[in-house]
């Protein structure tokens, strides 16, 4: 993360510490304020509405590293939220760098995933995720037996 100079994490299970803030208008005021210093900034939202506001902001704004923990709660294999999708598509041209992250490889959207300069994946012993890393060149033996905290990419 310290590559990244304004990072915003989308904190759906309040796992992360830092300035928080849990609605849009709070998050609006802290973007004005804070201008065009680094920043670290953590969201857990309460509703749609403000999650909705913020990610249309964001695209509108750019120059950003969003972070989207427990992307599935936005963006899954059934379909995306519009305005991640926007992210998603476009991004690139305001500068919207994204770390999207799950613990199930298979259920992720496949725009997301087409979207991806890296995967990266740490032990995997569910055949779906599996089958859905093999087919973008990960071994899936060695998917099967890495310990704690080793990965694998793939760019």
């Amino acid at each position: 993360m310290k590559k990244f100079c304004k990072v915003i994490i989308l904190d759906n299970l309040a796992e992360y510490e830092g300035i928080i803030v849990t609605s849009f208008e709070a998050a609006k005021s802290f973007f004005e304020n804070i201008k065009n210093k680094k920043f670290n900034l953590v969201l857990r939202f309460q509703t749609d509405e403000d999650l909705n506001e913020t990610l249309n902001y964001i695209f509108e704004n750019g120059n950003i590293c969003l972070v989207a923990e427990e992307v599935d709660f936005i963006s899954n294999a059934y379909g995306n939220n519009k305005y991640f999708e926007k992210i998603l598509k476009y991004g690139r041209h305001k500068k919207i760098d994204l770390i999207a992250i799950s613990r199930r490889p298979a259920e992720v959207s496949r725009l997301l995933t087409s979207q991806c300069d890296e995967i990266i994946s740490f032990r995997q012993n569910e055949e779906r995720d599996l089958d859905f890393l093999e087919k973008r060149g990960f071994d899936r033996e060695k998917l099967r037996n890495l310990k704690d905290f080793e990965s694998l990419v793939i760019n």
